[in-house]
C-alpha cells in the first residue's frame, strides 16, 4: 500500500484538482443519470454496494451510491486512507477478493467501522489523463471477483467520464456564446454611435450642398452608411435575444396600417423593378395586442427579400388569423415571390445565421445572411415559428407566424 507522502502528493496535484472543480458535481445533489449506472454495477455483478466516488483533497464525495445508504456518509470526511483514495494513488484497477489478507488494508476505516471485505474499484480518468475518483463494487464477504465484473466496471466508470465532459462541453460552448453576445452587443452600441454621427452629418451636407456631383456622392455615402447600420442593427438583436436582453412590447395596435406601412417601405425598390405588390389579407382582426416593431421588422425582412430576389412578375403578401385560445390569435404571415426558387437541399439552412443559398447570391444581391435567422428568433420570441416552401424556377413562399393578445373589451 502506498505511504502516506505519497498518496497526499497524488491528492493535491493542481492539474487535477482543477479537473474536479470544472466537473461541477462536487456537492451536487443525485442525479439519475449516474444512479443508473451503480444501479446497473450492482445488479449485473451481483454485488451488496456500487459507488460513484469523486477525491477531494480532504473527503471522498459520493456522486452516487447504489445498495448504501447513510451509514457510509461517516467515511466522506477521511479518518484515514479510503479504497476509492488509493485507487486514485495507483491510477490503474484495485482489486481485493478479502482485503483482510493484505497488511494495511485491513485496517482502513471502511474495513474497521463498516466491515467491508472485498473491493473492486477502476479509475474515472478523463481524456487528458487526470483521475478524478473512481467506480467502484465491495461486498461485506470474501468473492473472487470475475474478468467480467471488472470488465463491466470499466465500461461504466467510462460512461460517467464520456457523461462529464460531455456536460463540461455544453456548459464551456454555453458560456461562449454568451460571452460571444455580450461582445456583439457592446461593439454594435460602440460602433451604432459614431454610424449614427456619420450618417447625420452625410444628410445635413447632402441638404447644404449645391454641387450636384457632389450631392450625388454623399447620397451614395448615405446608402452605404444605412446599410452597413442595418447590418449593425441585426447583430446588436440576435445578440440581444441569444444573451436573453430582447423582451417584447405589449401594445394595442392595427393590422391594417401595420401591413400597409410595411409594403410601403418596401413600393420603391418593387416599382423601380417594375414588379407587382399584393395584399391578401380578409377577415382578419381590427387590433390586437402585440409588438409592432418586431413583427414588422420581421415582415420587412421577408418582404425585402422577396423584392431583392424576384427580377420579374410579383410579390405578394398573404395574411392569416386563427383564434389562440380564448384571449388570442395566431397569426400566420406569408411572402410569395415569382423569384428563382430555391433548390431543397439549401431550404434547410436558409434560417441559420450567416447562412445564404450560395457564393453567387451575395455576389450578385449583397448581404450577410443575418435576416432570416433574425426572423426565426423573433418569431419564436412571439410565440410562432418560420418556413419555407419553394421549387426552383418557381418562386418560394417564405411565412412566419406571431401569437398576438385579443384586444381588452374597453379598447374595442
Amino acid at each position: 500500500m502506498p505511504d502516506a507522502a505519497r498518496v497526499a502528493a497524488q491528492l493535491c496535484t493542481p492539474g487535477r484538482l482543477a479537473a474536479l472543480r470544472r466537473t461541477g458535481l462536487l456537492d451536487a445533489p443525485p442525479e439519475d443519470s449516474f444512479d443508473r449506472l451503480t444501479r446497473l454495477a450492482s445488479q449485473i455483478i451481483g454485488a451488496p454496494a456500487s459507488f460513484m466516488t469523486l477525491i477531494d483533497v480532504s473527503r471522498d464525495f459520493y456522486v452516487s451510491m447504489s445498495g448504501v445508504g447513510e451509514p457510509l456518509s461517516i467515511t466522506r470526511h477521511w479518518m484515514g486512507p479510503t479504497f476509492c483514495q488509493l485507487v486514485l494513488t495507483h491510477g490503474h484497477t484495485l482489486v481485493l477478493d478479502d482485503v483482510t489478507a493484505h497488511d494495511g488494508y485491513r485496517d482502513l476505516p471502511t474495513v474497521r467501522s463498516l466491515g467491508l471485505r472485498a473491493y473492486a474499484g477502476v479509475p474515472l480518468i478523463t481524456s487528458d489523463g487526470h483521475c478524478l475518483g473512481s467506480f467502484c463494487a465491495v461486498d461485506f464477504a470474501p468473492r473472487a471477483w470475475r474478468d467480467t465484473d471488472i470488465a463491466l466496471l470499466t465500461e461504466l466508470a467510462a460512461s460517467a467520464v464520456r457523461e462529464i465532459e460531455l456536460r463540461q462541453a455544453l456548459a464551456e460552448a454555453s458560456a461562449a456564446s454568451r460571452a460571444k453576445s455580450v461582445f456583439l452587443t457592446n461593439m454594435s452600441h460602440e460602433i451604432r454611435t459614431p454610424m449614427n454621427a456619420i450618417l447625420g452629418f452625410t444628410q445635413l451636407m447632402a441638404i447644404d450642398s449645391r454641387d450636384p456631383l457632389l450631392s450625388g456622392r454623399l447620397n451614395m455615402v448615405e446608402s452605404a452608411a444605412s446599410h452597413l447600420m442595418q447590418v449593425l442593427n441585426d447583430v446588436l438583436d440576435l445578440a440581444k435575444i441569444e444573451s436573453g436582453k430582447m423582451t417584447l412590447a405589449c401594445e394595442a395596435l392595427r393590422l391594417d396600417e401595420l401591413l400597409s406601412t410595411s409594403l410601403d417601405m418596401v413600393r420603391g425598390r418593387a416599382q423601380d423593378k417594375a414588379l407587382s405588390l399584393l395584399l391578401d389579407a380578409h377577415d382578419l382582426p381590427h387590433m390586437v395586442m402585440g409588438d409592432v416593431t418586431r413583427l414588422r421588422q420581421a415582415l420587412l425582412n421577408l418582404l425585402s427579400n422577396a423584392v431583392k430576389f424576384t427580377a420579374q412578375g410579383e410579390v405578394r403578401l398573404r395574411v392569416l388569423a386563427t383564434p389562440q385560445g380564448e384571449h388570442g390569435w395566431r397569426l400566420r404571415f406569408e411572402v410569395q415571390d415569382t423569384g428563382e426558387g430555391i433548390a431543397p437541399e439549401a431550404q434547410a439552412r436558409l434560417f441559420e445565421r450567416f447562412e445564404q443559398v450560395d457564393a453567387s447570391v451575395s455576389r450578385r444581391h449583397g448581404g450577410t445572411g443575418l435576416g432570416l435567422a433574425l426572423t426565426r428568433q423573433l418569431a419564436e420570441l412571439m410565440g410562432g415559428d418560420v418556413g419555407v416552401c419553394s421549387v426552383p424556377g418557381q418562386g418560394s413562399t417564405f411565412w412566419f407566424s406571431a401569437v398576438v393578445a385579443a384586444l381588452p373589451a374597453r379598447h374595442a
